[in-house]
């Protein structure tokens, strides 16, 4: 049923699944299906089966709650008002409660429906509305069960008290159920938020690639790992030459837009092999895990190629120099990025477009 309605609300609601009211309309729609289905069976059997004045009365009266909790159900299909359709609600819930217990007199197990009022209204209305109703109510119910108590007879275990008991139990059931259901979603939506803010934390929003948060963690592990024995690694520093002069020709948009061309053609030269981050401006670096200087190197010279072959937004050649650097015993994070600003320094001064090492 839970599946089923989900879908129903998909296709016809007002919300769809990804979107923020979704839960609550399907919830709500759910507690007016309960009531529908629940008032009219035990509707059909005190009606139909029970002759007792007290029965009859109780059975018109659910009756009643499930005719209003069709057309409430048919009100919110036309005006998508869920503010004022959880409000009525709650009232014909109330109202039905509140009869029934007036009706059963002497059938003290009827008191075991109880138990379904604080759920659904937790469920329905917001933390502290929910407090106020069903603080009243059981304050409301106390009372009445006091002044009813000497007139209450002992009950045997006859059919009528086995079906209100079954009957509030499987609800209860069902309700506890949808709520379970409810929760699971609400901890998976917010572990995919989390994971998506995550991915936002450590990605940079132009290019799509690593940013320097990432690029730092990485090479700290990378160095602790080096430092304790493991192998060895190296980076890569890669900056565009004359940059500044493509922004000032072509405008800036244009300049993003090399920046996003050249990230994509590192990005596919890796191949996986090295983690390609930008780190600032036009600046990127590679981490090259389980190489060597040399084996960087013969890297950056596909990379070179990768760029230089790049479709770009103008008839314009696009050039990148890199530095390259190899971790040492004893290297901190800064020391391993100073050889390798040095040697991009060195490739720049000696005519760009070319590979340094230190």
């Amino acid at each position: 049923m839970n599946s089923k309605l989900q879908k129903k609300c998909a296709v016809s609601g007002q919300y769809k699944n990804k979107q923020p009211y979704f839960r609550q309309e399907s919830l709500l729609l759910f507690v007016l299906f309960a009531t529908f289905i629940t008032c009219s069976f035990y509707s059909i059997i005190n009606i139909v089966f029970k002759y007792h004045r007290n029965f009859i009365s109780i059975g018109i009266a659910e009756a009643v709650a499930a005719l209003l909790a069709l057309a409430v159900i048919i009100f919110y299909l036309i005006t998508k008002n869920i503010a004022v359709t959880t409000n009525i609600t709650v009232f014909i819930l109330t109202a039905t409660m509140l009869a029934f217990f007036a009706l059963a007199g002497k059938n003290n197990y009827a008191f075991y429906w109880m138990c379904i009022y604080p759920p659904v209204v937790y469920f329905l209305l917001d933390g502290k509305r929910a407090n106020l109703v069903v603080g009243l109510f059981c304050i409301y119910m106390l009372v009445f069960m006091m002044s009813q108590y000497a007139k209450w007879d002992d009950q045997d275990s006859k059919v009528a008290c086995i079906v209100n008991i079954s009957g509030a139990t499987l609800v209860l059931v069902f309700v506890i159920g949808y709520f379970e259901t409810c929760r699971a979603e609400a901890v998976k939506a917010l572990r995919e938020k989390n994971e998506e803010l995550e991915g936002l934390i450590v990605t940079d929003y132009l290019t799509g690639l690593y940013n320097r948060i990432k690029l730092d963690e990485v090479l700290s592990a990378n160095i602790k790992k080096a430092a304790a024995g493991f192998e060895t690694f190296s980076i890569v520093m890669g900056d565009l030459d004359n940059f500044k002069s493509i922004n000032d020709k072509y405008g800036h948009m244009a300049g993003d837009s090399v920046l996003v061309d050249v990230a994509h053609a590192l990005k596919e030269g890796c191949h996986e092999i090295g983690l390609v981050g930008r780190w600032g401006g036009e600046e990127f670096l590679i981490v090259c895990d389980r190489m060597d200087k040399r084996m960087a190197a013969g890297l950056c010279n596909k990379l070179l190629s990768c760029v230089l072959s790049c479709k770009y937004i103008f008839e314009e050649k696009i050039t990148i120099s890199f530095g390259v650097a190899e971790y040492l015993k004893g290297d901190t994070l800064d020391s391993l990025l100073k050889r390798a600003d040095n040697a991009l320094y060195r490739a720049k001064e000696n005519g760009k477009c070319r590979i340094e090492i230190i």
